[in-house]
Parts: structure tokens; C-alpha cells; sequence
């Protein structure tokens, strides 16, 4: 407290001291004019200020001596404190070094009593061990003779033991084998069932019948590939090309090196009329088997659907090459060089392929419109001729084999061989109609006339027919009968009333046009 109050009064001198300098330092300036009783006031302040300033001098004089006498006070005091400090630490050092003495005497001799206790006990302790040793001894002993004569039931139980283990192992070995013959009879069993189903279906004529049985080894067995192939030719046969596609494309899933699969999936994809994707697949298996003729004639068959002629002629003649007798490659690449526009090789190849297969009635056909284009009627003639013999043959041979008895056989013939019938009675329709315009032409009209009512025979929706027999029955003078033939024919073919180039080839020619023209204005 006297020191905070020192601090102050020695603050508030050094103020006063620096105001009196300052008052003494600022001078008057001449231009000030000081009145003499403003400077008689001005010398009592100062001489006032003096007085106090010597006063406060005083004050701070005793300030300093009050100063020096706490200072002694204090001296005195940390001089006390730093002497009774010291009493202190050696009376501690002093007791600490009694304590320590006596811990050093009796903490040994607590120590030993505590061993001669434990000692005491551990003898103790030895004492009962020796006693249970002794009894372990006599126990072990006993333990001994009882493990020896376990020993000798233990090699008696393993001898009857080994003995029931080979007695088991022979049980083994007989079960492993009847096992074994089981499955091999079981494999037999279901081998020889897959064979009775493959052998019916073999028999099967109907192509629906067969594919219910193709589904039940299919069924048995879930990648059979000739069931696949098999149900996928019956499909096929059955128009389903959809389902025929989905068989055949399994076959390139369960064998992908085979090229049969690939075969089947273009041919089937060039029927469905989908041509650059059936290039794709017959592109495949040719690349897997490049020595088969069928391939290389299946694909010049798609390449001639895409008006690739050239191509379809290379592949024909490759196909040729691989056997020189095959008759229909001839007879497609005599097609392919007609619509390539040589005449000349064209007639050649189907000279071959008659040659090579004298009933080979679409060959005939072909020839004979070749040898009516080059104004060869008699040829002609003779080509259609044989073609509607060979078909009619044909057309006789399924209907024989369909005539509906009582027996089932010849009921599933028939059904089966209806359709190609029909196709057959197509192509003869074609055939005396073709034949038909070379008698017009030779000037043979009741020839004419004949070959045109068997066409309409045939094929009663064939307007082109219609149109050439009321050409002949103008001509033979029948008008009444060549009317009813172009009404029929325009009733047919509403388009035959713009243009005559709706009739297939051969067209009209024009003095047939003129006649025609002659027939529609014919009065009913």
C-alpha cells in the first residue's frame, strides 16, 4: 500500500514540474498586450505554485525515508523466514533418517518370521505330497494291472474289429458293384427307350405325330441333337418355319463345329424370304465343311434370290466340281446363266442335267421355254410333253397312294400326299399351258384347245389359260365360248382389263392381242 501510494505522489510531481516548465517555456509574444493587473495575477500564481512545489518536495523526502525503512523491515523478515526454512528442513531430514533406521531393523526381522511361516507350511505341504504320492503309487500300480488286462481285451476287440472291417469292406465292394450294374441297366433301359421312341418316330408318315414323339426324347434328353434336327425337318414339313428355325439354331447351340445346324437355320431363313441373313449362316458351314456340293448349291440358290447371278454361277459350278454328276446343280446354274442372259450355256446346262436324270420334269419345262424363245415350237413341244408325262406320272403315284380305304396307313398317305399333289397339278397346269401356245403357234388349235382345257383343269384359277383358249375358240369360230372365256379371265384378273403384260410368259404376242381385242367386242 505505501508503495502504490509513492508511485502516485511521484507521478503527480513530475506532472507539476513539466506544467511549470511549460509555463516558463511559452514566452509572450510582442504583439500581446497584457494589462498590469493580469501580470501582478500572474506573479501571485507562480510565487503560490513555488510554495506548494517546495512543499511537495518535503512530502516526498519523508515519502523516500518511509521507503527505506519498510525496505529494512522486509530485509528483515525474509532473513527470518529463510533461518526458520532451514530449522524445518533438518528437523525433516532428521526424522526421515529415524523412520529409515528403524525400517532398516525391523522390516528384516518381519521378513524372516514371515519365511519361517512359509517354510513351516511348505513342509507341511511336502509332508501330504509324499503321503498322496505313495497313494498314487498303490493307485498306479493297481491302474497297471487293470491297463494290462484291458490291453489284452483291446487286442482281442481289434482282432474281431479287422475282421468286421474286411467282412464290411467285401460288403463294400459287392454294393459298389451292384450299384455300378444298376446304373449301367438303368442307362441300358433309358438307351433302349430313347431307341424305341427314335424308331417310331421313324415310322411316323405324319410330320405332326412325329414331332410328338421327337418332344418326349427331348424331354428325356435336353440336348439329343438328332431329335433337334429331326423335330426341326418335321416342323419344317409342317410349314412352322418358326418353330423349324428355333430347332435348328438349338443344333449350332449344342454342336457350334457341326455345320448341319448353320445348313438347316439358311435354308430355313431363305424359305421365311430372309436372304442376307440366310447368306450369313450358309457362309458358316460352308467355312466348316468346304468339300460338301449341297452347300455350295444351297448358297448360289440364295445368292440367285438376291439377283447375284454371277455369284450363284460360281457357286453352282463349284458345286459341279465336287461331282460332276450332279443334276440339279446344272439345272439351277442353267437358271442362274438364262437370267445372266446366256441363252447359249443355259440350254447346255439342261441338256446336262436331262442327261444326267432323264425324269427330271422341271428340266423339261425350263428347256422347252428356251427352245420356244428361239422359235424352236417343235422342240418345245416335245420338252412340255414329256414334262406333263413325267408329272402326271407323278400326280398319279400320290393320288394311288392316298386313295381313302378303311386302312389307317392310306388315310395318313393321303393327307400327306395331298399337298403335293396339288403342287404337281400346279406345274402340270403350267405345262399344257406352255404346250398350248406352241399348238397355237403350229396352228394345231384343237391340240391347242385340248392343252388349254387341261391346264384350267388343273388349275381352275388360271386366267392367263382363259384368255389364250378364247383366242382358240375365236379362232375355231366358238365366239359364244371365247366370250365366256375372256369374262372369266377379266373376273379372275381385273387387271387384264389395263394391260395384257399381266399374263405370265409367254406374253401375248401381238396378233393374239389383236385377236383378244376381237373377243371382248364378241356380243353376248
Amino acid at each position: 500500500m505505501k508503495s502504490k501510494t509513492v508511485f502516485f505522489t511521484l507521478l503527480l510531481l513530475t506532472s507539476i514540474t513539466l506544467n511549470g516548465q511549460q509555463a516558463k517555456v511559452a514566452p509572450m509574444q510582442p504583439s500581446q498586450q497584457i494589462t498590469t493587473e493580469s501580470t501582478l495575477d500572474q506573479q501571485d500564481k507562480i510565487k503560490q505554485l513555488q510554495e506548494e512545489n517546495l512543499k511537495l518536495k518535503e512530502d516526498l523526502d519523508k515519502l523516500e525515508k518511509e521507503v527505506n525503512i519498510y525496505r529494512e523491515d522486509v530485509r528483515e523478515k525474509t532473513s527470518d523466514t529463510t533461518t526458520t526454512m532451514a530449522l524445518w528442513a533438518g528437523l525433516i531430514t532428521a526424522l526421515v533418517t529415524i523412520i529409515t533406521g528403524g525400517l532398516g531393523v525391523i522390516y528384516p526381522i518381519y521378513k524372516n518370521k514371515k519365511m519361517e511361516d512359509k517354510l513351516e507350511k511348505i513342509d507341511n505341504r511336502t509332508q501330504k505330497t509324499e503321503d498322496s504320492a505313495k497313494k498314487a503309487e498303490d493307485l498306479a500300480k493297481t491302474a497297471g494291472d487293470s491297463a494290462k488286462k484291458a490291453e489284452g481285451l483291446a487286442k482281442t476287440a481289434g482282432d474281431s474289429a479287422k475282421k468286421a472291417e474286411d467282412l464290411a469292406k467285401t460288403a463294400g465292394d459287392s454294393a459298389k458293384k451292384a450299384e455300378d450294374l444298376a446304373k449301367t441297366a438303368g442307362d441300358s433301359a433309358k438307351e433302349a427307350e430313347i431307341d424305341q421312341l427314335f424308331a417310331k418316330g421313324y415310322a411316323e408318315k405324319e410330320p405332326s405325330k412325329s414331332i410328338e414323339v421327337w418332344d418326349k426324347i427331348i424331354n428325356k434328353q435336353s440336348k439329343n441333337y438328332d431329335a433337334y434336327n429331326l423335330r426341326g425337318i418335321a416342323k419344317k414339313d409342317s410349314e412352322d418355319l418358326g418353330g423349324a428355325l428355333h430347332d435348328f439354331k438349338k443344333l449350332i447351340e449344342i454342336d457350334p463345329e457341326d455345320f448341319l445346324g448353320f445348313h438347316h437355320t439358311a435354308v430355313t431363313l431363305a424359305l421365311l424370304k430372309k436372304y442376307d441373313e440366310a447368306l450369313y449362316y450358309i457362309n458358316i458351314a460352308i467355312s466348316k465343311d468346304r468339300k460338301n456340293k449341297v452347300l455350295y448349291k444351297e448358297r448360289g440358290n440364295i445368292n440367285y434370290r438376291l439377283d447375284k447371278f454371277k455369284d450363284a454361277i460360281n457357286d453352282y459350278s463349284k458345286a459341279i466340281q465336287l461331282d460332276k454328276n450332279y443334276s440339279e446343280a446344272y439345272f439351277c446354274r442353267a437358271l442362274a446363266r438364262y437370267k445372266d442372259n446366256d441363252v447359249v450355256n443355259s440350254l447346255s446346262d439342261y441338256n446336262k442335267a436331262i442327261e444326267l436324270d432323264p425324269n427330271y420334269a422341271d428340266a423339261y419345262y425350263n428347256r422347252g421355254i428356251l427352245y420356244y424363245e428361239q422359235n424352236n415350237q417343235n422342240n418345245a413341244l416335245d420338252d412340255y410333253s414329256r414334262a406333263i408325262k413325267l408329272d402326271e406320272e407323278l400326280v398319279l403315284l400320290y393320288h394311288n397312294c392316298g386313295i381313302k380305304e378303311k386302312a389307317e396307313f392310306e388315310y395318313k398317305m393321303a393327307e400327306k400326299y395331298s399337298k403335293k399333289e396339288n403342287e404337281y397339278k400346279l406345274k402340270a397346269a403350267e405345262a399344257y399351258y406352255n404346250r398350248g401356245i406352241v399348238n397355237d403357234d403350229l396352228n394345231q388349235l384343237n391340240d391347242a384347245l385340248n392343252d388349254f382345257n387341261l391346264a384350267i383343269k388343273h388349275n381352275p384359277e388360271m386366267s392367263e389359260a382363259y384368255c389364250y383358249r378364247a383366242i382358240v375358240h375365236h379362232k375355231l369360230g366358238y365366239l359364244i365360248k371365247a366370250k365366256e372365256d375372256y369374262n372369266q379371265a377379266m373376273q379372275l384378273n381385273p387387271l387384264l382389263k389395263v394391260s395384257y403384260s399381266s399374263i405370265p410368259y409367254p406374253k401375248l404376242k401381238p396378233k393374239g392381242i389383236r385377236i383378244f381385242d376381237e373377243v371382248k367386242n364378241v356380243p353376248e
